[in-house]
């Protein structure tokens, strides 16, 4: 039933359809992923300059004292 579907999880991006949860696909680093995303980039979720977003990141983390990102 459509309505027993639930979004991937934050982190993760779930580009097929069917996709079960052990087939669940890690975050790029770059990228911050929320919830339902389809693809490992979303380039609307790109890390923003002075953050570091590692693998499987839910959102963007300040970088911190002593340390910097221009990119």
């Amino acid at each position: 039933n459509i309505s027993d579907c639930e979004a991937c999880p934050a982190g993760y991006f779930c580009p097929n359809a069917s996709t079960r949860y052990v087939d669940l696909v890690v975050c790029q680093p770059g990228y911050f992923c929320g919830f339902g995303e389809t693809v490992p980039n979303p380039q609307s979720q790109a890390c923003y300059i002075g953050h570091s977003c590692p693998e499987n990141s839910i959102e963007p983390e300040p970088c911190g004292a002593g340390y910097y990102q221009d990119q």
